[in-house]
């Protein structure tokens, strides 16, 4: 007897299959309800919702998984674990090391896992709330309270989630207090986890939480009032059900743990007939929990005539209802129904997966039109067995091409060999289209078998071919096979095959992986240099740090702007020196990307760099550091306008891009000033940014117009686009480009197509001459 098998029958005492049967069934909503204890038949659909002992299902089903988890870690070693976090890299590595810690850890790794709230890998800060959620005590109740309130926003809502687990009064206390807290944006999350605690302070939040003039709030407190599995809660919904009104009774009626009591069935079924769209919904599924006849009876009839969304409700309901009745409507529905309700009947008869329902699939899908087929096959997939597998082939033989493919990718996954050998001879011999399809659906298989053939087909197939089946080895666990076999690729030196592999070996945290990529970096070929620096940003390690900061100082311009926008994320003193020193970069757009890596590095240093350079660099270098400062937010506003006066043309212009972003009147008096200065770049920036806010100042519009007569073409045409928002107070100025013989062509066409733009009045020379200078 398996650990995971020990653990079910040792904690509810009851066939451990049956229970996970209910378990999936009350998580999917799957039309099979299995009774517990015994094999008399199934039970009670008002029962369901708790154990045989006289637990509620939904703490049954939490406590069931958290021990079905530490029996998976086993008696795995809290300190060889804790070791092993601090030597990981990877980021799926660390999460899976943090969720073992949740199970075996102690106080001691507390200290260990807090500051991983804070890491930005992906999935690494939730795993470290998990896991504190779960060891609990002072030390980890209180990093939680602080992520909640004083971290990242995107953290509050795991803090949230994990606060639920923990035994420290103080976690409910700040649940609690959020939950109340109208402005909180954690109110929600807070509510949910409330309600996941199942504990029995929380009922009495809870329940006055409903009474809000907020409907979400009311909805979410009502639906973790059902989860806390609570006595108390359970009288309390029954009677928002019975005396509430509206939404609220619709919601509390479709959270109740019983709906054979006749009273509720009648509200249920008014509901079902006369209520809104949600509210018919709420009702169709509380009514597929009961037995009673005229629960069958009301939604058979709404399955038909109900709004959209309550008859796709309806149908799915009439699905958990079961029973021959029920099934012969969702028969009905889908040879009658429109083609939303079709679906729906399709996958409702999937649900009910005996012989009837799959003679009855197959027929529709041999005699019915294309979307009776696709309905049919995918209900057919969610039923599986013998005899589905036997359809399966037919349809592999005879359906369409995409048909085909579906029934294969369905077979594979259920083992069948010969669908395997079907699809092995597509990817060895099949056109290219087909045969990568093949390639998909052996990548998704993951068996060794699978794996051979994808692994002869990176060897030995056509270069799409090898990309695609690298691409595909790569997406499951990299075995020593598969990892020779892109050191194999990195040393051919073909681009695309290079990126696939480089990318994997980024993904197994390796050390010689990381050897390898970092010798990418001194390729010749700018395309595998950027592999190599783009698989690098996956990794840690000063080796690798210092080989993006060598292609940084010393690659092409293209691979050295790169390599900077990865240094940004590095934040390391190192990674702030290389890219500082780039603003000096003899290339404009590398020194562009490293003032703008400055910005995003965020730091004080980093912005106390940008700010140095404005004052004591080159103008390209000064100029690019204000265009990225401008990025920086409203605190440099003082500084832009000082530079705006600069002797360099180049600085004052870049200056007048940047006040953009500031919009005082300060800065507008400054632009407008620059509209007038002696240099034409200056002025052209200056009438480019003002244009942004014409109509907000009459001034600007002033400046503009004005601009439209200026003697530097590229001011003017600046000017020409700006007057599309002014009216016809530009009329004039642009009719006198249009007319004037000695401006350029170019100029004349942007005043015609302004004018028409704009939808000024036209004289017949004014159409003429505009026919003729835009070739209408």
């Amino acid at each position: 007897m398996s650990v995971m098998r020990e653990v079910l029958l040792s904690v509810f005492g009851v066939d451990p299959w049956k229970l996970a049967a209910i378990l999936f069934a009350l998580t999917t909503g799957a039309a099979t309800f299995v009774a517990l204890g015994n094999d008399d038949g199934p039970a009670s659909r008002a029962e369901l919702p708790r154990t045989e002992n006289g637990e509620h299902l939904a703490l049954a089903r939490a406590d069931l998984i958290h021990q079905i988890r530490r029996a998976s870690v086993g008696t795995a070693d809290e300190q060889a674990l804790l070791d092993e976090l601090k030597a990981t890299e990877n980021p799926t590595r660390v999460a899976r090391i943090l969720d073992h810690l949740g199970y075996v850890g102690t106080d001691r790794a507390v200290a260990d896992i807090v500051p991983l709230i804070n890491d930005r890998r992906r999935g690494v800060a939730g795993a470290a709330m998990d896991a504190l959620g779960h060891i609990g005590g002072t030390s980890a109740t209180d990093a939680l309270i602080d992520a909640v309130y004083e971290g990242r926003r995107h953290l509050g809502p795991l803090a949230a989630r994990a606060l639920a687990d923990v035994e420290d009064p103080r976690g409910m206390s700040t649940l609690e207090r959020i939950a109340r807290d109208r402005n909180s944006r954690l109110r929600y999350e807070a509510i949910a986890a409330l309600g996941e605690s199942g504990r029995p302070e929380a009922v009495d939040v809870l329940c006055e939480l409903t009474d809000t003039a907020s409907p979400r709030v009311a909805d979410v407190a009502i639906s973790a009032l059902a989860q806390t599995g609570q006595p108390d809660a359970d009288e309390f919904l029954e009677g928002l059900a019975r005396h509430g009104e509206g939404h609220l009774r619709a919601t509390a009626l479709a959270n109740l743990p019983n709906t054979d009591d006749g009273e509720i069935l009648d509200m249920l079924v008014e509901m079902l007939e006369t209520g809104t769209s949600e509210d018919a919904s709420a009702a169709a599924y509380a009514l597929s929990q009961s037995d009673s006849p005229e629960a069958l009876g009301a939604l058979q009839g709404c399955a038909f005539t109900a709004s959209a969304r309550a008859q796709a409700a309806c149908v799915g309901s009439l699905a958990t209802y079961g029973g021959a009745e029920a099934a012969a409507t969702l028969r009905d529905v889908f040879t009658s129904g429109d083609q939303g309700a079709m679906y729906a009947a399709a996958q409702a008869i999937g649900a009910i997966g005996d012989a009837a329902s799959i003679s009855f699939l197959t027929e529709q899908w041999r005699g019915g039109d294309m979307a009776k087929r696709q309905a049919a096959l995918s209900a057919l997939q969610g039923i599986g067995g013998g005899d589905v597998e036997a359809v399966m082939l037919e349809i592999a033989d005879d359906g369409s091409s995409n048909d085909a493919r579906m029934a294969l990718d369905y077979l594979l996954q259920t083992g069948n060999e010969e669908a395997f050998a079907r699809v092995v001879d597509l990817v060895e011999g099949g056109s290219g289209q087909e045969a990568i399809y093949g390639l998909h659906m052996l990548a998704g298989l993951g068996t060794p078998e699978a794996r051979n053939v994808l692994k002869d087909m990176a060897q030995n197939g056509s270069q799409q071919m090898r990309v695609e089946a690298i691409r595909s080895l790569t997406m499951g666990s990299v075995d020593d096979d598969t990892l020779a076999l892109l050191e194999g690729c990195i040393e051919s030196g073909r681009p695309q095959e290079v990126e696939v592999a480089a990318w994997a070996l980024a993904q197994s945290g390796d050390d010689d992986a990381r050897m390898m990529l970092i010798d990418l970096t001194r390729s010749d070929n700018p395309m595998i240099v950027t592999s190599g620096l783009s698989a690098l940003s996956q990794m840690a390690g000063d080796d690798a740090d210092a080989a993006l900061a060598e292609v940084a100082e010393n690659g092409d311009a293209q691979v050295r702007a790169y390599a900077l926008s990865i240094l940004g994320q590095r934040s390391s003193p190192e990674a702030l020196r290389v890219v500082t020193a780039a603003l000096s970069d003899e290339d404009g757009s590398v020194a562009q990307t490293a003032a703008m890596t400055l910005v995003q590095m965020g730091s004080d240093e980093a912005r106390e760099a940008l700010v140095n350079v404005v004052h004591d660099g080159e103008p390209t270098v000064r100029a690019s550091a204000i265009r990225s400062l401008a990025q920086a937010g409203p605190d440099y506003a003082d500084l832009l306008i000082e530079v705006s006066g600069d002797a360099e043309p180049t600085v004052r212009a870049a200056a007048m891009g940047a006040l953009g972003a500031v919009g005082t009147d300060e800065s507008v008096t400054v632009l407008l000033g620059g509209a007038r200065d002696d240099n034409a770049e200056v002025r052209g920036m200056a009438i480019a940014t003002l244009a942004m806010s014409v109509g907000a100042d009459e001034r600007i519009a002033d400046a503009v117009i004005t601009a439209v007569g200026d003697e530097e073409p590229a001011v003017v045409e600046r000017a020409i686009w700006a007057c599309s928002n002014l009216g016809e107070q530009a009329y004039s100025a642009l009719f006198d480009r249009l007319y004037d013989r000695r401006s350029s062509d170019s100029i004349r066409r942007s005043a015609a197509m302004t004018l028409q733009r704009m939808g000024a009045p036209l004289e017949s020379d004014d159409r003429t001459l505009i026919a003729e200078l835009l070739g209408g």
